[in-house]
């Protein structure tokens, strides 16, 4: 568990964390990393005391500048291809065994059974028992042979559509706290509980036209009927009130007819009415008539008489004129004559 934590921490790849089938010969072969305390991934040695390390801890080491972890002087390190080859090479246990997986391999298979960072793709191929995240980042963390169903049925981010309006498409998070609260195909139950499920965009019209429990007027209500029932009851009210409702119609039938004939009474005094309002503007007419033939008659005598007036201001004119000319001849004359 702490060499766990501490690959969280500085995400190294640390060593296999396994068993193996059968204890390698110690006495030839060391199998543990000093750093991580776990089987030695990438091996290598150093030149201070020999020891193996797996590469990330003594590579992590060596960048930190300290020195070596077993006998504390400086150092350098090279890879052992030799001991790796011979590790690699051994039997191990998967490391979810205590899990139930009965995988056992060579040490070199390891990472490829565990698949521990698959590609969506292939996400479940490896060992059934390895958690790994959901492909839709939902942050659920779930054992290999339990993921596929968490994202076919219970994961909130899965991609998912509205299966009322078959249009609306998005989470299922999403579809199911904010598209169905709105969705005009959503089944809804009836307002009055009368059992009817019904898409949310028809339960006006359902409530008005069609639920059983929905109270109306009786159809005789233009009648003075005053009586209101669910729909589902008024049936039997209209079939035990016939005799009512047939003496309804007939006061009501009694009522019109009055009101008809004093109708009539109204419109016949209105057609005399306006009968007499034509004769008065027939006679205004002819008035009117009259009086505009004796206008145009005036205005002819004017005429004329303007016409004659203006002849009689020309000739007086033309005669001025002579005056004047023959005055000035006088007045010509009598200056040379003098």
């Amino acid at each position: 568990m702490a060499a766990n934590n501490q690959q969280q921490n500085d995400k190294r790849i640390i060593g296999f964390d396994c068993e193996f089938v059968k204890p390698p010969p110690s006495e030839y072969m060391q199998s543990e990393c000093p750093v991580c305390l776990q089987i030695i991934r990438e091996p290598h040695q150093v030149t201070c005391c020999g020891n193996k390390f797996c590469k990330a801890c003594i590579e992590h080491i060596k960048a930190n500048k300290k020195s070596c972890p077993t006998c504390n002087d400086k150092f350098s390190s090279f890879p052992d291809k030799g001991l790796k080859r011979s590790l690699y090479s051994l039997k191990v246990r998967c490391s979810h065994q205590k899990d139930g997986c009965e995988w056992t391999g060579e040490l070199r298979q390891l990472d490829e059974h565990l698949n521990t960072d698959p590609q969506p793709e292939k996400q479940l191929n490896g060992c059934q028992f390895v958690k790994i995240d959901c492909i839709y980042n939902c942050r659920n963390h779930q054992q290999r042979r339990y993921i596929q169903n968490h994202q076919i049925k219970d994961c909130l981010k899965r991609p998912f559509g509205c299966e009322h309006c078959h249009y609306y498409k998005s989470t299922y998070d999403d579809v199911t706290n904010s598209h169905w609260p709105v969705c005009g195909s959503f089944p809804v139950p009836c307002p009055n509980q009368c059992g009817s499920t019904i898409q949310r965009q028809n339960i006006d019209s359902h409530v008005a036209d069609e639920c059983p429990l929905t109270t109306i007027n009786c159809d005789f209500h233009h009648v003075c009927c005053a009586v209101k029932l669910p729909r589902q009851d008024m049936p039997e009210h209209q079939r035990e009130n016939l005799l009512t409702h047939i003496s309804l119609l007939a006061t009501s039938h009694a009522k019109q007819q009055a009101e008809t004939t004093q109708q009539r009474k109204e419109i016949i005094k209105q057609q005399d009415k306006i009968a007499n309002l034509v004769d008065e503007n027939e006679k205004q007419k002819k008035s009117y008539k009259t009086k505009l033939i004796a206008l145009q008659t005036k205005v002819t005598m004017l005429e004329q008489k303007n016409t004659t007036s203006n002849a009689e201001i020309k000739s007086s004119k033309i005669k001025l004129t002579a005056l004047q000319t023959s005055y000035h001849a006088r007045a010509r004359k009598t200056i040379v004559d003098y």
